[in-house]
């Protein structure tokens, strides 16, 4: 498996985090889920907060040119007192050397596959969609799921 870790290095066009969807372990009430909804709504960068109980699913739908970063949501979630688990993104970025460049954050995130962001997208808006895999010493691997042309 080939591991290219991705640039972020600021760009013109617009990138960001468009959807975070964040499992959790440690929810077992009502109120818990009302807690985790109030603490996200609050942010500026969250257009709409859901949580499923059931399935221990937090989704984040992200305003325009936000700059959440994953780290954030993660330390929100263990902060309120859950147990953060893997995480599905859809991001939006530049395709630019097998590598997704998001102008604006600072974190790196390796890719498993570049040659997904090579075929036919270079020096292009890319939306790609996938999971997040956190190690040890929280850094993170982003299996690519779905690359398209971004609008």
């Amino acid at each position: 498996m080939i591991r290219l870790l991705v640039m972020l290095i600021p760009v013109l066009a617009r990138a960001e985090y468009l959807k975070i969807e964040m499992g959790f372990g440690g929810m077992e009430c009502a109120s818990c889920t009302e807690f985790i909804e109030g603490k996200f709504t609050r942010n500026r960068n969250v257009k709409s907060v859901h949580v499923d109980k059931q399935n221990s699913v937090l989704t984040l739908d992200l305003k325009p040119d936000n700059k959440l970063r994953l780290e954030q949501v993660r330390d929100q979630v263990q902060q309120s007192g859950f147990t953060p688990k893997d995480t599905r993104v859809v991001v939006q970025g530049v395709a630019q050397n097998g590598a997704l460049t998001i102008s604006g954050l600072e974190q790196q995130i390796a890719v498993t596959d570049p040659k997904q962001l090579l075929s036919g997208y270079a020096d292009k808006r890319v939306r790609v969609e996938g999971e997040v895999k956190t190690g040890a010493g929280r850094s993170q691997t982003l299996v690519v799921s779905k690359v398209e042309a971004a609008e």
